[in-house]
């Protein structure tokens, strides 16, 4: 009798301890579950004394990180829509930006001067328009590279003024122009007006330089015939007055040959010259040969 009472009681005692533990395993299992990722996992709750509140709050833990994810999902397609649009945007924008640049290229480009720019506490050249090569023809990669290769082909009778007045202007923060001859690749003389425009910093410091250098070889030509058109008028005119102030012309055109003579050569000589005998058949109008 007492070892059938011992082996009820060892049921007994067995089927309790698995009815108690099996909760703990479910709870296990489900938190397990949770904790892979599977967010559908619950308890089963059927009781109401401690293990019956856990498995509630592991249920509640479950749905509130559903519904965090639901929430992330949902945020995170939303912002990958925006980042697509802003994609969009930054991509029509770049797409604008460089039509752009290409458009001011063309102009620069196209534009018969050397449109350059430099900086300003070095004075080394960042930017050089392809019409450089043109006007001058040097490759503009010399301009870039060479920190001192402006200066090299400025005319030596023009270099020490011209660097000069840049280094003046840029110190005193004002923008200038000039006028210069420069030495082009083959030799020939070419004059440039250079138009330059200081760039400042927040501090109103000089940072880069801006410019535009013009070929007026062209005017500078057109000047000196000018010039040298003018001088033979005022020359006429005094010849003219020289010989009308005198009563007698033939005194007047002495005066004008003895200022001529050592000036020039002339087809006479100075023996034909007598004050009161010139023989003007001889020596007027002149045959210059």
């Amino acid at each position: 009798m007492t070892l059938i009472c011992l082996a009820i009681g060892a049921v007994l005692a067995f089927i309790l301890a698995r009815n108690s533990s099996r909760p703990i395993l479910d709870m296990v299992g489900a938190a397990k579950k949770i904790g892979a990722g599977d967010l559908s996992a619950r308890v089963d709750v059927n009781r109401s004394d401690e293990l019956g509140t856990l498995g509630a709050a592991i249920n509640q833990m479950a749905e509130a990180l559903l519904q965090s994810r639901v929430e992330i999902e949902a945020f995170n397609r939303e912002l990958e829509q925006r980042v697509g649009e802003r994609t969009a945007q930054l991509e029509s924008a770049n797409q604008a930006l460089r039509q752009a640049e290409e458009k001011q290229r063309e102009l620069i480009e196209t534009v018969q001067a050397i449109v350059w720019e430099a900086d300003a506490a070095t004075g080394r050249f960042t930017f050089v328009s392809q019409a450089a090569e043109n006007i001058l023809g040097y490759p503009v990669e010399r301009w870039v590279n060479e920190p001192s290769f402006w200066v090299s082909l400025i005319h030596p009778d023009d270099r020490a003024t011209t660097v000069e007045a840049c280094l003046t202007a840029t110190a005193g923060r004002e923008n200038r122009e000039f006028e210069y001859r420069a030495v082009a690749a083959n030799g020939r003389e070419v004059w440039l007006r250079d138009i330059v425009r200081i760039i400042k910093d927040e501090a109103g410091n000089p940072e880069r330089l801006r410019g535009v250098m013009f070929d007026i070889s062209k005017r500078k030509t057109a000047e000196e015939e000018l010039r040298a058109s003018l001088d033979e008028l005022n020359a006429l005119q005094e010849v003219s007055q020289t010989i009308l102030s005198e009563e007698d012309p033939r005194t007047g055109l002495e005066k004008v040959l003895d200022n001529v003579w050592p000036l020039q050569a002339l087809p006479w000589e100075p023996s034909f010259i007598r004050r009161g005998t010139v023989n003007l058949s001889r020596c007027w109008p002149p045959t210059v040969t």
